[in-house]
């Protein structure tokens, strides 16, 4: 059957996967935590993201803490 014209797709998700790269005693660290609380890793990102106090620019307020990695940044390429 073909889709009806004009109707947006994916609006009614609640949930998005993303995907990223970080160290493995980070991935250590997030999983000891998501164990001891008894949900996901996804449950406790989401929650971590959740809690996230953020200034008027919508940088959170740690940011300023944060160095830069370049073991974790992305290449750009093309």
């Amino acid at each position: 059957m073909p889709a009806v014209k004009g109707r947006r797709h994916g609006e009614h998700r609640r949930t998005a996967q993303i995907k990223g790269t970080i160290r493995t005693s980070t991935r250590e660290k997030a999983n000891a935590a998501a164990d001891a609380l008894g949900i996901s890793v996804s449950a406790y990102l989401d929650a971590l993201i959740d809690q996230d106090q953020v200034d008027a620019t919508g940088k959170p307020l740690w940011g300023s803490k944060l160095g830069r990695d370049p073991e974790l940044e992305l290449r750009m390429t093309g």
